[in-house]
């Protein structure tokens, strides 16, 4: 846990998890949008 919270800089555990959470769905989604997808919600 504390390797977490320094690597997010989060001042809360509780944030540190958000913070690495979102970081990890926002990876992924990316990965799995295709790059035609990606156009078309860029606008």
């Amino acid at each position: 846990m504390d390797a977490l919270l320094a690597s997010t800089k989060a001042k809360t555990k509780t944030k540190a998890v958000e913070l690495s959470i979102r970081e990890y769905i926002e990876k992924n989604l990316l990965k799995t949008l295709s790059p035609s997808a990606v156009k078309s919600i860029s606008i």
